[in-house]
């Protein structure tokens, strides 16, 4: 591996603490890391530890020439995308010019995903538990959950208790409509798959405070079900890098059903590093093409919860 990387950061605003485990580790192992981030503004909480880069939204049509721009600028080695709709780019900038290292699989199955009415029908095709999708025309089993399909963060989601609100709701087809599954435990599989295909690590997590679909308060479980419908789920797709593949327990049948599966790393993946899963490491040597060993001997019961902290500007300059 080469004495200096430079990682380009998209979306990570509030990515802090992963971004400086990314440092920590280059360290280590003797490596500089420099860290950038392409945001849409510059007074963002990642610039304490990496260069901001305003740039513009993922859907801008010159996107990926804006950002080869960057990428050549600032001789950026790592591409990691932190929001949905920066997987595609970063995938598509990567087969359109080949220069960098983007731990993400094929443009297909990051498009699948980031459709969740699109991943559920592959889902349900595969042979994965789901909760049941309902269709128009269908007889309705109340309560239904609506998301909308190229949704994220929790926004927008909707529960539908009788037929009135099902009514009511506005352009049902932009809508993901499933059955709501009450009270049921939310978990997060933090997973990583290297170049070669190889399942690196799947550690489960409770997902025990979320706010604004972010999660502040999760913690490591030993979950058999949950580490087999992960693994499950990475032999049927393509995916590689970082995975998070999100599901519950159904609590009246104890099934575990499958949710949505994201090909990046999740807010939340700290605490996996905290228990052992070193995710900085894998990266780096997926980066560098050196494999290593499967990380199965992670600690359940390892806890994170978050609170508030600042970062402080005048006049839109970094300060301290």
């Amino acid at each position: 591996m080469e004495n200096e990387v430079n990682i380009l950061l998209l979306g990570g605003a509030k990515r802090v603490s992963f971004a400086t485990k990314l440092a920590i580790h280059g360290y280590r192992i003797g490596v500089a890391v420099n860290l950038f981030s392409w945001e849409l503004e510059k007074v963002v909480p990642v610039a304490c530890i990496a260069e901001v880069i305003e740039g513009p939204r993922w859907s801008d049509s010159d996107i990926l020439e804006k950002l080869h721009q960057v990428v050549t600028e600032r001789k950026i080695n790592i591409i990691i995308p932190f929001v949905d709709p920066s997987i595609a780019v970063a995938v598509r900038y990567r087969d359109k010019y080949g220069d960098v290292f983007v731990p993400a699989g094929d443009i297909k199955g990051v498009e699948e995903m980031f459709d969740k009415a699109v991943a559920a029908r592959r889902f349900e095709e595969l042979g994965l538990p789901v909760p049941a999708t309902f269709h128009a025309g269908d007889e309705p089993r109340f309560p239904l959950i609506a998301k909308p399909v190229c949704g994220s963060a929790s926004q927008g989601i909707r529960i539908i208790r009788n037929a009135a609100e099902l009514e009511a709701l506005e352009n049902p087809a932009q809508y993901l409509i499933q059955d709501y599954v009450a009270d049921a435990e939310e978990y997060t599989v933090d997973c990583y798959v290297n170049r070669y295909g190889e399942i690196i690590t799947t550690v489960p997590r409770r997902r025990l405070a979320v706010v604004g679909g972010e999660v502040t308060r999760t913690i490591t479980v030993a979950d058999r079900e949950a580490i087999e419908l992960a693994v499950d789920v990475l032999k049927k797709f393509d995916f590689k890098g970082a995975v998070t593949v999100q599901c519950l327990r159904d609590p009246q049948s104890g099934r575990m059903l499958l949710m949505e599966v994201n090909p990046r790393f999740g807010g939340g993946i700290v605490c996996s590093i905290h228990a052992g899963a070193n995710f900085p490491e894998f990266l780096f040597a997926d980066f560098a093409g050196v494999k290593v060993p499967p990380c199965v001997d992670w600690r359940p019961g390892t806890e994170i919860t978050r609170y508030m902290n600042e970062v402080v500007f005048y006049n839109g300059e970094l300060q301290g």
